[in-house]
């Protein structure tokens, strides 16, 4: 009885998937090569019916096959076995076989081989010059082709999101995750910040929104109000915060958090500081008018609060309060405008203004300076878009825009 000769074998992956390219996003199979003589072991089999082999798997080869040859174009190996004689089999991806011109011939999988796989991706070069028309080109291979894709023979993993409702959805704390909706509409995202951090975000949102072609609806509010509008059922798809305390209140509606800036509580006054206020304890002193945050509706409240008790000047500089706001802008605003005298306020607040009217006392009494975290809601229906744009407020150009106003910078490298 004759030995069984063994199959000739044509590769297309050796080069593609386990050679010098850059195809490695999947687990590597051997196919090692020793003292100039290709071997291959566990690999999957492409063959004409009539020439199949029958097995499914194939224990490692000791021995080199009869024939082997390599090529860089898949195209080729499949070419090969459907038109060489002398080809039995090749190696290549399955999405080949399945093509309609390749429907003359067999795919043999091997268990062996279950979950290896290379991921098609599209991707845009960050500084193309056409990044919007780009981006939305990639959307639109994305979105529109995944049944052309199946038609081909290609497993369709995910549809990226295009689009978000009109307005936040009000779900319950409960609720799954939303999942992603496929459309071809401008994506729409909501953002809520405290009103502290808009001079040092705007801009950077501003250029996301052309850059992206989203849009972005912004809502500065003091951390509390929006606190309690989260609570009523409303769902930013992001929330920037002016304290951590605000953060935790509804970290169970976000993604886990991140630190992005800190800030420093000062005293804000008038340039030439008439009344010599340089301490907390200065601002109980008698006819002085303060501006305060107001403690149920803000994070600078809140704050103010509790360095006020900490330093025991809380009764004295209450009476002295003549108005209590929800945000810091605010205070400054009338501090400028002579309703007056003193306000309690972050260094951003202020910063814009040292040049013209206004200067800043920091406060020494207690170590104070809040920090402002950052986080994606579980129920966003645009988690790409907004990871990006969580991204931008992450870059040294957004570093100096915060550091500018006077915001400490806490995103690692």
């Amino acid at each position: 009885m004759q030995p069984q000769k063994p199959p000739s074998v044509l590769s297309g992956l050796y080069q593609a998937s386990f050679g010098p390219s850059n195809f490695g996003g999947f687990g590597q199979m051997p196919v090692p090569a020793r003292s100039g003589e290709n071997h291959c072991e566990n690999f999957m089999v492409k063959a004409r019916p009539e020439r199949s082999p029958k097995v499914a798997t194939w224990q490692p080869l000791t021995k080199p096959l009869k024939s082997q040859r390599f090529s860089r174009m898949l195209q080729k190996v499949a070419n090969a076995v459907k038109n060489d004689r002398n080809i039995t089999a090749g190696i290549i991806w399955d999405s080949m076989v399945s093509s309609p011109h390749y429907k003359d011939l067999q795919q043999v999988k091997l268990k062996e081989l279950d979950g290896i796989a290379a991921t098609v991706k599209i991707g845009v070069v960050k500084n193309s010059p056409r990044y919007a028309e780009a981006l939305g080109f990639a959307q639109f291979v994305a979105i529109g082709c995944p049944d052309i894709l199946r038609k081909h023979g290609f497993t369709v993993i995910a549809t990226p999101v295009a689009e978000t409702p009109k307005k936040a959805p009000t779900v319950e704390k409960n609720d799954p995750p939303k999942k992603e909706a496929t459309s071809t509409e401008q994506p729409e995202i909501l953002v809520y910040a405290g009103a502290m951090l808009r001079p040092a975000i705007e801009e950077t949102i501003n250029e996301f929104e052309k850059r992206e072609g989203v849009r972005i609806t912004r809502v500065y509010n003091g951390c509390g109000i929006l606190v309690s509008q989260m609570k009523a059922g409303q769902r930013p798809d992001v929330y920037f915060s002016c304290d951590a305390t605000f953060m935790n209140q509804v970290q169970d509606l976000f993604e886990e958090s991140k630190v992005v800036s800190k800030n420093q509580l000062v005293i804000a006054v008038k340039k030439g500081n008439v009344h010599g206020i340089k301490s907390l304890k200065d601002l109980g002193k008698e006819g002085l008018r303060v501006g305060v945050g107001h403690e149920q509706q803000c994070a600078l409240g809140v704050i103010t609060e509790g360095v006020l008790i900490r330093s025991k000047t809380y009764k004295s500089v209450m009476e002295n309060v003549k108005v209590r706001s929800p945000s810091g802008d605010l205070l400054v605003n009338q501090l400028r405008t002579g309703s007056l005298d003193a306000v309690v306020a972050y260094i951003s607040n202020v910063k814009p203004y040292e040049d013209d009217d206004l200067e800043a006392i920091k406060v020494e009494e207690v170590n104070c300076q809040p920090s402002q975290p950052i986080a994606i809601s579980k129920s966003t229906a645009h988690p790409d878009v907004v990871k990006r744009l969580l991204r931008s407020l992450e870059t040294a150009q957004s570093k100096d825009r915060f550091e500018k106003l006077g915001f400490g910078w806490e995103v690692k490298p």
